[in-house]
């Protein structure tokens, strides 16, 4: 889990496709709507399992979270990327949605 959300945070192409999210409301837009290829056209790509999606926030705020997803012995891992807040990570059980 800790390799995975390093690997994500030194990726200095990805970290600059984050700037680009956190500056750029129309830049979210593209990622929400075909983030691989973007990704693809930037020349990121993810390790193995994690994926990305532009998602909202559950409290009625209309700004887009960037969302990493990717499992780890049965634990499902979210790291999210507020332009508000910064970052933060979250951890599930196998039984949690």
């Amino acid at each position: 889990m800790h390799r995975t959300l390093l690997e994500l945070g030194r990726d200095e192409e990805l970290l600059t496709l984050i700037e680009d999210f956190v500056d750029s409301p129309e830049f979210a837009v593209r990622l929400r709507t075909d983030g691989d290829s973007v990704l693809r056209a930037r020349g990121i790509k993810l390790p193995e399992g994690v994926t990305m999606q532009v998602v909202h926030r559950d409290d009625g705020h209309p700004r887009p979270l960037l969302r990493f997803t990717f499992a780890v012995r049965g634990l499902r891992m979210l790291a999210y990327w507020d332009p508000e807040s910064g970052a933060c990570a979250r951890v599930r059980g196998p039984h949690e949605t």
